[in-house]
């Protein structure tokens, strides 16, 4: 039998409490109709059924490590990239899928593109209904970027802080080893805007492909994370790049500007904290502070109420 000359890729699971979703989203990788993977699963301490689950399956390709103290999705993500062995590593959470050809649409990209590209296809954002996921939106449209059908699209580091899309990409391994790019730990939120940032700051390029094949599951924690403890590890992920050494004139512009946009953010949600708590007079306080405030706001709360309304809409389980 001839030797597959298709390359290995590295598919990292890190799951937390997970049980709900996790056999889903495993069953979707070992239904990939491209087939040379290894699929590294990894249970961070749950307390649940979720390390049982990934325990119970017996494809050859799949290495499950599971750890005995929850010590977060960076720490796990971090145990799968120093034992993998692909030519290419991507991650997926626990509680999303892909769909069953993105590897064999992914990949000849990768391939064609070469060890100085990291690829990203479209997210397909799906709402979890008693009829299973069901398509909402996808991650270009929610960010208003055009791309022509089944095309590709570079990206540099300047382009991507202008419009910073949620990525999922594929990766080339020797390009992280090779300069030891492991997830911050010390942080519980944006470690995948920061690594991504590193990526660039290697010297990768984005290339993305407008086909949406990774099923991103909006959760609660997808609507309800905590937006001021995001904000705040956000910024202080922006101050850290702009120490960063060899930054363009263009790349620390659009840095600053990103930062302001998060701290206008940040305000932002605390005023609507506040609204919703009645403590107005805090509030006038921040009117006055910030006098252009409210016209900043309704775009916020636009988005969050159309997010809010589909699930009502659709029934869709968020419990």
């Amino acid at each position: 039998m001839a030797k597959d000359k298709s390359p290995l890729v590295s598919i990292v699971v890190p799951a937390y409490n997970a049980e709900k979703y996790i056999k889903d989203c495993i069953n979707s990788v070992l239904q990939q109709t491209y087939s040379n993977f290894e699929l590294i699963l990894i249970d961070d301490g749950s307390t649940d059924n979720t390390a049982k689950i990934m325990g119970s399956f017996t494809d050859k390709r799949i290495i499950f490590l599971p750890q005995t103290n929850n010590r977060g999705v960076s720490f796990a993500r971090n145990v799968g990239i120093k034992i993998a062995k692909g030519k290419w590593i991507t991650f997926l959470d626990a509680d999303d899928c892909f769909a069953p050809k993105r590897l064999k649409h992914i990949i000849p990209i990768a391939e064609e593109a070469g060890p100085n590209f990291f690829i990203s296809d479209n997210l397909q954002i799906c709402l979890d209904t008693p009829e299973g996921l069901k398509p909402l939106t996808t991650g270009f449209a929610q960010y208003h970027i055009n791309i022509a059908y089944q095309s590709t699209k570079d990206y540099t580091f300047t382009d991507f802080l202008k419009n910073p899309l949620g990525l999922k990409p594929l990766i080339p391994l020797d390009a992280i080893i090779k300069n030891k790019i492991l997830f911050d730990e010390t942080i519980s939120s944006a470690e995948d805007f920061k690594y991504w940032c590193q990526l660039f700051q290697i010297g990768l390029i984005l290339r993305i492909y407008n086909e949406p094949l990774y099923l991103y599951r909006l959760t609660p924690n997808s609507l309800s994370t905590n937006r001021e403890n995001s904000a705040r590890q956000l910024i202080k992920v922006l101050k850290q790049m702009l120490t960063w050494s060899n930054l363009n004139s263009d790349t620390i512009l659009a840095i600053n500007n990103l930062l302001q946009k998060e701290k206008d953010a940040q305000i932002i949600n605390l005023f609507t904290k506040n609204i919703k708590q009645k403590n107005l007079k805090y509030c006038l306080q921040l009117l006055k502070s910030y006098p252009d405030l409210l016209l900043k706001l309704p775009k916020l709360s636009y988005v969050s109420f159309r997010y809010r309304w589909a699930v009502f809409r659709n029934k869709a389980n968020l419990k």
